[in-house]
């Protein structure tokens, strides 16, 4: 897995992020239950901020988190140590080849990390493989996000589809999820998908995220644009296309989970 965004202050973006609106913990995990005990797995954790919600909202938990960035584990460690969540325990690994044994997990929390792989399902398989027989898999992935903006920029238009071409990423895997855990293994699959449609004080709180998510990610731009330029002005384009009058930003998330039989 290559994250494009790797750098110290993708932290601050996630932490940020994740106070959100949209971007709400407590709405996408409404109606989840855990109890004393239990393993956790928080796969691909990032800065902590989803370890952090669930140590704090299910106490007497055993919450493990993996992350491929040696960078964002210890600031995660930093993050849970300063919020008094020692208990929480991070450890190095990639989602696609998880450094654990079989059947360890009674949960497998997986946000916002498939929409960066080249093949989600050997992550997935993963996921059935680390889980105990009736433990639940519940991923939260987003679908159209950089793609679903309106627009009338010829350039940007050229751009985007350059982009959509180059990626190795599908950035609208959130509509194969279903799919992909059913064809997994996994049973008693339930989905919804909510609209994240972005105006106002929401939209002003998004284009702060699109601009550092595109600053950070200029070295990927810079590779399937050509050059450093171009992915520049792609930046500048896309963000001013943001606040014209009538553009409209909306990403779907999707919130999948499923049980291994």
């Amino acid at each position: 897995m290559s994250y494009p965004m790797e750098t110290e202050q993708e932290f601050d973006r996630l932490e940020r992020q994740a106070r959100m609106t949209h971007y709400r913990l407590e709405d996408e995990l409404r109606g989840v239950v855990l109890y004393p005990r239990m393993k956790i797995l928080d796969a691909g954790c990032g800065s902590g901020v989803a370890s952090r919600f669930l140590a704090d909202r299910f106490l007497g938990v055993n919450i493990e988190a993996c992350d491929l960035s040696d960078i964002r584990l210890q600031q995660a460690r930093n993050a849970s140590r300063h919020s008094g969540l020692d208990r929480i325990r991070f450890f190095r690994s990639s989602v696609e080849e998880i450094q654990t044994e079989n059947d360890r997990y009674d949960f497998v929390f997986c946000r916002f990390v498939l929409e960066h792989l080249p093949n989600p399902v050997r992550a997935i398989s993963e996921f059935f493989r680390v889980l105990k027989p009736g433990g639940m898999l519940f991923l939260v992935d987003l679908d159209g996000i950089l793609f679903n903006l309106t627009h009338q920029d010829p350039v940007l238009a050229q751009q985007l589809d350059s982009i959509r071409q180059g990626l190795s990423q599908d950035l609208f895997v959130g509509r194969r999820l279903p799919q992909l855990v059913h064809r997994s293994g996994f049973i008693g699959l339930n989905w919804k998908v909510s609209v994240m449609d972005f105006q106002g004080a929401d939209l002003s709180d998004e284009l702060e995220l699109t601009q550092d998510r595109l600053a950070f990610a200029l070295p990927l731009f810079s590779k399937i644009l050509g050059s450093d330029d171009a992915a520049q002005d792609f930046r500048r384009r896309y963000c001013e296309e943001i606040l014209k009058p009538g553009s409209t930003l909306f990403y779907n998330k999707f919130v999948v989970s499923g049980v291994k039989g």
